[in-house]
């Protein structure tokens, strides 16, 4: 991994809760289907990606808001995307539901994981992890490497 990958998402990854586990156990936290999780998923990436960083902060679940702060955020989204340039592609690679990751209380979670490629970079593996909080799915962490 680049030095500067590194010092981008180094922080985000810590405060903005990397929850997916790759050997996560599953179990259908309500009836939905993966195009509705990556829907959701989507729907919020689609902030970060035309830049809308604080809204995508604000719009993120209370687990995201209590591991950064809205600066913290903006600044490291914003620096690991100048860098990773402009997105070309995205392409869904899996998508898991589970009521437990580390450290975080029992809840529903989904952790989507996508191939994403970039004009400056090559593909990385992006992963959004949604928590349900108020009956909704909301962004509970993001992942870039």
């Amino acid at each position: 991994m680049a030095a500067w990958h590194r010092a981008a998402f180094g922080g985000l990854l810590l405060a903005a809760l990397m929850l997916a586990a790759t050997g996560c156990a599953t179990q259908p936290p309500h009836v939905q289907s993966d195009a509705s999780f990556d829907n959701v998923a989507r729907s919020w990436l689609g902030l970060v990606d035309s830049g809308e960083y604080a809204r995508s902060w604000q719009q993120a679940s209370a687990l995201f808001k209590g591991g950064i702060s809205e600066a913290k955020w903006v600044d490291a989204i914003e620096n690991a995307r100048e860098r990773a340039g402009r997105l070309e592609q995205r392409a869904l690679i899996s998508v898991a539901q589970t009521r437990n990751l580390p450290n975080v209380p029992e809840n529903d979670y989904v952790v989507i994981v996508y191939a994403s490629r970039f004009d400056k970079t090559a593909t990385m593996q992006e992963t959004v992890t949604l928590v349900r909080e108020d009956d909704a799915l909301k962004p509970a962490g993001y992942f870039i490497r």
